[in-house]
């Protein structure tokens, strides 16, 4: 049985307001602790490194793990049919538009977010910033796999 038959691969999911980590096959209610996390008592927090590692490989080792829960989890959670595109198909159907500008309409709000951070003279605490430049990442993740879409005649 694949996957798209129904049979579900346990998949990490983190928090991204207190990084609690769990499988979603053995907790479905993923979307509701987030709803009511309150960051704590597991506050997200910069990864300790060891002190001979590259602070800039930590980074993007890290990054790309977040990555790989975050789109993982939303996919399990925003997916229909084995479409992982759905919510923006049909945003696009509704608003009578194109998925990629859907996609960018919803990311504008991270991106502007980034930008924010980007220009504020005060640095954020890392948990803002993880959480805000994830989302725009994730988002032109999606744009690219919109794209791709396209040129296959899927979108």
């Amino acid at each position: 049985m694949t996957e798209s038959q129904g049979e579900k691969r346990m998949m990490k999911y983190a928090c991204p307001r207190c990084w609690r980590k769990y499988d979603l096959e053995r907790e479905r209610d993923h979307h509701y602790h987030y709803m009511d996390c309150s960051g704590e008592p597991e506050q997200a927090r910069e990864p300790e490194q060891a002190k001979d590692a590259d602070p800039f490989n930590v980074i993007v080792e890290r990054r790309i793990e977040r990555i790989r829960e975050t789109l993982a989890a939303k996919r399990e959670e925003y997916s229909r049919d084995g479409d992982k595109l759905y919510n923006f198909r049909r945003a696009a159907e509704f608003q009578r538009t194109t998925m990629k500008q859907v996609c960018w309409n919803f990311a504008m709000k991270h991106l502007v977010s980034v930008q924010d951070i980007a220009t504020d003279a005060k640095t954020p605490p890392f948990a803002v910033s993880d959480e805000k430049i994830g989302d725009a990442i994730n988002y032109l993740i999606i744009l690219e796999a919109i794209l791709d879409a396209e040129r296959r005649g899927e979108a």
